[in-house]
């Protein structure tokens, strides 16, 4: 055990812990949700590993496993006003290995999200949904893109296709807004 101290986390708030420690990315939280998976491990048995069953076991960099142990505090109240946050705001966390992720996503992504947030209609993200679209766009679009971005969205939308959106860059947040109109 670390000597960290005896805390109660569920799910939800390690994988907000682990979005928001610099350096976990896809690959790595996917290896650490899996891992805790196979393992049957709870939350809190995931903070107790040691720094090296954090790099050795979970295949966190050593940078980052620093940063975790010097900064465990903050970013476990971090995580718990993110989990008070997301609660008021009806949003909803499915994590690879839940039976409520979208099996679609692993049927047809062959590295699918880790974690999928959805908020609205979740009715949509059942498989028997055959309507749904997303629209991807390179990095830094010129506005005659985004503008067709935006008709292709409507036009989609009209017809009854249900746009599928993520991130928070730009294009994402258009088509998000096009599909309201």
């Amino acid at each position: 055990m670390s000597g960290v101290r005896e805390t109660h986390i569920n799910l939800t708030q390690l994988i907000l812990l682990l979005h928001n420690l610099p350096g976990v990315g896809e690959q790595t939280l996917t290896h650490i949700l899996t891992h805790r998976e196979a393992n049957e491990l709870a939350p809190k048995e995931i903070l107790a590993y040691t720094p090296k069953q954090w790099q050795e076991t979970l295949k966190v960099s050593a940078k980052t496993t620093q940063h975790f142990f010097q900064n465990q505090e903050a970013l476990l109240k971090k995580s718990q006003e993110q989990e008070r946050t997301r609660r008021l705001n009806d949003i909803h966390l499915f994590d690879i290995g839940s039976a409520a992720y979208p099996s679609y996503l692993e049927a047809y992504d062959s590295f699918p999200p880790p974690v999928v947030y959805a908020r609205g209609n979740l009715s949509l993200l059942e498989p028997t949904v055959t309507k749904r679209f997303a629209i991807l766009v390179s990095n830094n679009p010129t506005p005659a893109i985004l503008q067709k971005l935006n008709e292709i969205t409507e036009a989609l939308c009209h017809a009854g296709g249900i746009v599928v959106t993520g991130h928070d860059r730009l294009p994402y947040k258009r088509a998000a807004l096009a599909a309201q109109r």
